[in-house]
């Protein structure tokens, strides 16, 4: 199963293709997973969430992030820089409310993308194409918020 760790701190997020995702707040001394679930925003300018240009094209995000933080019908927007695994982890946990990519590597999405459909993200391209492992761009939130994200990110 895909598994993410956050080293350190004994977090465990696992996810399978069908199956609920769970989480470990205290790995391996805590015996029973607790079910995660995305959040239940539905407001786009309540949501709080990250944006990332990826390791080597950082500027790709700057239209993104002025839309996002400059309207007054964006979001609350979190820019992170860092884990962009981790970032999806916080969404899939309901602890952030939506995370956007414009260009990572597959290795910095592929493990969290089954957990965070297991957590009941809708997770797909900033353009609103199904995510694959060769995609570089990513968007993830709650079915009602993403759409919302996503008709907004591309008007």
């Amino acid at each position: 199963s895909p598994s993410l760790t956050h080293e350190g701190t004994g977090r465990l997020w696992i996810g399978e293709t069908g199956m609920p995702s769970v989480y470990f707040q205290n790995y391996p001394t805590q015996q029973d997973p607790d079910r995660i679930r995305v959040s239940d925003c539905r407001v786009r300018n309540q949501a709080i969430g990250g944006f990332d240009g990826g390791k080597k094209k950082r500027n790709s995000l700057l239209p993104y992030l002025e839309k996002l933080e400059h309207d007054a019908n964006g979001v609350t927007c979190v820019y992170r820089i860092g884990s962009a695994s981790m970032s999806l982890a916080a969404v899939a946990t309901g602890q952030w409310d939506f995370y956007g990519a414009t260009a990572l590597e597959p290795e910095d999405m592929a493990a969290a993308v089954p957990i965070l459909q297991g957590a009941g993200a809708v997770v797909t391209t900033l353009d609103g194409r199904p995510w694959t492992i060769e995609e570089p761009s990513i968007l993830a939130a709650n079915p009602a918020l993403h759409a919302d994200l996503l008709a907004y990110l591309n008007s």
